[in-house]
């Protein structure tokens, strides 16, 4: 897998609150909250630390014991899905 672009940040209109087994994230523009699972989470963190996908992949697949190739596509959709949704800061 090809390392993703160097920077990752959520927006600042976006807040983050752990919950048992994940976490929510609410856009404060118009109420509006995703709730992630514990994997979902994993991965975020890893994206707003800056580690590139395949290094989030190969840890989540290896914490979650889940196939590397699955993972891949799942980091790679919710770095996706966040951009698309205004979750994330333009570059």
């Amino acid at each position: 897998m090809t390392p993703a672009p160097a920077s990752f940040q959520l927006a600042e209109h976006i807040t983050i609150n752990s919950t048992d087994g994940g976490a929510v994230l609410l856009d404060k523009r118009n109420g509006e909250y995703w709730a992630l699972n514990e994997t979902a989470t994993y991965m975020l963190n890893g994206l707003t630390a800056q580690l590139d996908d395949f290094a989030i992949a190969t840890s989540t697949s290896e914490l979650f014991e889940a196939p590397i190739e699955a993972i891949e596509l799942d980091v790679k959709r919710l770095r996706s899905t966040l951009s698309e949704n205004g979750f994330t800061k333009s570059p």
